[in-house]
């Protein structure tokens, strides 16, 4: 009969990413032939008041101080986070210089002319993206700010060429730079665009323009945690290194959305087809919000995409089924409703037709 684990799982689940490894956890302890597990969710705070007696291993999210008062413990622990300056329990996180280089090939992507970092001090998981966005800009011009109040980056924007890529190493601080620039006059994102990391859907769905984000896979991360945790458990073998996961892509919102050209109804239109894609607009509804003839809106929007607003209001829909497929459980069906689409034998057509694989191949449930 397989063994049974008591595991301690200490993570604040008010955050985006421990709340998406707390379901990687606990699929692969559904999912286990090797063992047996029960898992009790505490707050790591709690964890620590309490002790580690009875536990056979632990998963959490442990900054340097906690991790300090754990260096000790013989029980196997397996660390979530990214600000201990000197490892002292094996760590399971999405590589921060990766995501660093990621945001920047993204905004150069999207069409910035330069670029620049709005930090969060020397918090060492922020370091690690900042470098890792220093590498990305390559020869482009850079300025870095780790420590300065918005109004100073603001105003010491003069003099880079525009479009500017702004990237900040989480969603709460993109999303207070995105409001400065756009108190100070500053258009998002023609004249800077946004782009923080974590995808926090509440933040980013709530910034004063909708904030693409860098996205973290939460679910594997906990998954690897699990599977390392139940391995050194059942063998004894400490893992060696830190396990590092590539980030999941980048979620793509308005506030990267760089249009080039000076037709800025045509750029809030097409703006507006791509925030209300998945809500089902249509091409007449648009019109009639944008004040345009459906000719006029087709010419003008065709001059800066290259297809018209049908296409996009599609393009958008695919796009944001394919992230939520490959992103979350979510059943087939409950995607297309979710994204606009009638039903999802339409769907599936469209799907197929455009990525060559059906809905259900690219789901992270699986054929």
């Amino acid at each position: 009969m397989a063994p049974m684990l008591h595991i301690a799982l200490a993570l604040w689940v008010i955050h985006e990413t421990p709340r998406r490894a707390v379901a990687g956890v606990q699929d692969f302890a559904d999912q286990s032939i090797a063992a047996r597990w029960t898992v009790d969710l505490l707050a790591p705070d709690q964890l620590l008041r309490r002790g580690l007696a009875g536990y056979d291993g632990v998963i959490g999210f442990f900054p340097e101080l906690q991790a300090r008062r754990l260096a000790e413990a013989p029980t196997p622990i397996i660390n979530l986070s990214q600000n201990v300056r000197q490892p002292r329990h094996p760590a399971v996180a999405c590589d921060p210089a990766a995501i660093g280089r990621l945001a920047a090939h993204h905004l150069l992507q999207q069409g910035a002319a330069s670029l620049i970092y709005v930090g969060i001090g020397d918090i060492p998981y922020a370091l690690e993206r900042q470098r890792g966005f220093r590498t990305g800009a390559g020869a482009t011009p850079l300025r870095e700010f780790t420590a300065a109040t918005d109004a100073a980056i603001c105003h010491d924007l003069d003099g880079l060429p525009r479009p500017i890529g702004a990237y900040a190493p989480n969603d709460g601080r993109a999303n207070r730079f995105a409001q400065a620039c756009i108190t100070a006059g500053m258009h998002v994102p023609d004249t800077v665009a946004v782009l923080g990391t974590e995808d926090t859907d509440v933040i980013c769905r709530a910034s004063p323009v909708a904030l693409s984000s860098v996205a973290i896979d939460g679910h594997a991360i906990g998954h690897a945690a699990a599977t390392l945790l139940e391995r050194w458990i059942l063998t004894g073998e400490r893992p060696r290194a830190d396990h590092l996961l590539p980030p999941a892509g980048v979620t793509r919102r308005q506030s990267t959305e760089i249009l080039p050209g000076d037709d800025f109804v045509a750029a809030d239109a097409v703006r507006l087809l791509r925030a209300r894609a998945c809500a089902g607009i249509t091409v007449e509804q648009a019109c009639l919000q944008t004040g345009l003839s459906r000719r006029t809106l087709e010419r003008r929007v065709r001059a800066l995409l290259g297809h018209g607003p049908h296409a996009e209001i599609q393009r958008v829909r695919l796009d944001r089924a394919r992230h939520l497929l490959q992103q979350t459980a979510a059943p087939v069906a409950a995607v297309a409703r979710r994204c606009g689409f009638g039903s999802p034998e339409h769907f599936t057509r469209l799907y197929k037709a455009t990525y060559g694989a059906s809905p259900r191949a690219d789901s992270r449930r699986g054929p």
